[in-house]
C-alpha cells in the first residue's frame, strides 16, 4: 500500500522535557496512525508538590510541600474522543505533603500515599493525613474510570472508604 499519513509513525527515544514546570521523561514515545493518532509512551517525573499548584489553579487548595513520583505508560488516542479507550499503568506518588485548605484555614500533613493505575482502573492505596491532630487513613477504587470519563462521564463511581484510629470530633467544631 502507498505510504500516507495512515500508516505513517513518529518514534522518540530518551525524551525530556518540562511540562507546567514539572520536569518530565520518557524513554520511548510512538505515535502510529497520523490520521487518528494513537500514543504509546512510559512517562516518568520527580517534582516538588507545590510546583503543582499552577496547574491546578485552585484558590481553596495550595500545596505547601513535599514531593511527588510519577511512573506510568500510557496507551490511547492523542486526541480526546469517545471511540477509542485509553490505558494507563503504573503510579503516581505523594510524600511528605503539606497541603492547606484555604477557605478553613485548615492543613493537612504528612500527606502519603499512591494512586494506581491499571488498564482503566484507579485505586487510591493508602492515601493517609494528619488533619487537625487526626490521622486519616483512605482507600478508594474507580473500576473503568478512564474509560467512562470519555464516554459517560455520569456513570463514573468512586468507592472511597475513610479511616481514623482515633477521632477528635472537637477539632472538627
Amino acid at each position: 500500500s502507498a505510504h500516507d499519513d495512515a500508516n505513517s509513525q513518529i518514534t522518540l527515544n530518551h525524551f525530556s522535557a518540562k511540562w507546567n514546570e514539572l520536569p518530565v521523561r520518557s524513554n520511548n514515545i510512538n505515535i502510529l496512525n497520523l490520521v487518528t493518532p494513537l500514543l504509546t509512551c512510559d512517562l516518568q517525573s520527580s517534582f516538588s508538590l507545590s510546583d503543582l499548584n499552577t496547574l491546578l489553579g485552585s484558590e481553596a487548595i495550595e500545596l505547601k510541600s513535599g514531593t511527588g513520583t510519577i511512573d506510568l505508560v500510557y496507551k490511547g488516542p492523542l486526541e480526546k474522543n469517545t471511540q477509542s479507550n485509553s490505558f494507563i499503568n503504573g503510579n503516581v506518588a505523594f510524600h511528605d505533603g503539606t497541603l492547606l485548605y484555604a477557605p478553613r484555614n485548615v492543613e493537612m500533613k504528612n500527606v502519603n500515599g499512591k494512586l494506581i493505575f491499571k488498564n482503566s482502573d484507579v485505586f487510591v492505596e493508602s492515601l493517609q493525613c494528619v488533619v487537625l491532630n487526626n490521622k486519616i487513613v483512605m482507600n478508594g477504587t474507580a473500576h473503568n474510570l478512564l474509560t467512562l470519563m470519555n464516554t459517560q462521564p455520569n456513570k463514573a463511581s468512586i468507592n472511597w472508604n475513610i479511616y481514623s484510629p482515633s477521632l477528635n470530633l472537637a477539632s472538627f467544631i
